[in-house]
């Protein structure tokens, strides 16, 4: 910027500084007589001092209506600084999941999937501050985001895929359902239709015969979870646990 009031620098004016291949660099050896570097010309010099590359000196203690500073702002901000770290998710398959950042200064974002500092394998199109994904196995991700000065990293984010389909997930697959609570029983069969979930049937057909048996096996995690959630005095068919669960007529 030229002209207003001329701008005083932190180098030390030297004729021959710049004659050396200089680059952006501060000259800060003091000459015979200390001047700072003055440039970009004032309101009451001749348009030759508007020139990029002008120069002149003064003594720093110098002060006058046409010697100043310039204040100035990074439009797009400066060095971005990350005030909420993406977090750990755990979703079933077929679900989404979202990770997001909260960054203030931020121009430029993209997430990358492998553990922080990992940018191998930038995620195509995720170039916002959130980032929705689907996923068919377990997998950590970062966001690289980017300042007008500077660029960090956040943290690991890791997407944890559950095994097997979570309750949601079957409740959409069932639009019949009538009554999707836990603890509902639309087909009147005793059975609530947590435990429908869990033993694979139908919510919306009367069962009254035996479904399932689990012998000498480990039980699977969703139905270990729905019948220890279950009331112990059920209404409907019974249930036992000797490391299996297994399903009985009512007695």
């Amino acid at each position: 910027m030229g002209g207003n009031v001329w701008e005083w620098c932190q180098d030390y004016y030297s004729e021959s500084f710049y004659l050396n291949d200089a680059t952006d660099s501060l000259n800060t050896t003091a000459g015979t007589d200390s001047k700072r570097v003055r440039r970009g010309g004032s309101w009451n010099y001749h348009s030759a001092t508007l020139l990029t590359y002008a120069r002149a000196s003064d003594l720093e203690n110098r002060g006058n209506n046409y010697f100043g500073f310039r204040i100035a702002s990074n439009a797009l901000g400066g060095i971005p600084i990350i005030t909420a770290q993406p977090q750990d998710v755990s979703i079933s398959s077929g679900e989404t999941a979202t990770l997001s950042v909260g960054v203030t200064d931020a121009t430029r974002y993209q997430w990358y999937s492998g553990a922080s500092g990992d940018t191998v394998s930038p995620v195509i199109g995720a170039t916002d501050a959130s980032m929705m994904i689907s996923l068919t196995t377990t997998t950590s991700y970062c966001v690289n985001i980017a300042g007008s000065e500077d660029s960090t990293i956040s943290d690991t984010a890791t997407v944890t895929l559950s095994e097997g389909t979570s309750y949601n997930t079957w409740v959409l697959a069932n639009p019949t359902l009538t009554d999707s609570s836990q603890e509902g029983d639309p087909d009147g069969d005793g059975i609530m239709t947590l435990l429908e979930f869990a033993l694979g049937l139908n919510p919306m057909i009367f069962d009254s015969a035996p479904v399932l048996t689990f012998e000498g096996q480990a039980c699977p995690d969703r139905l270990r979870s729905s019948l220890q959630s279950s009331p112990s005095s059920a209404t409907g068919p019974l249930f036992s646990c000797r490391r299996c669960y297994r399903r009985s007529n009512r007695s």
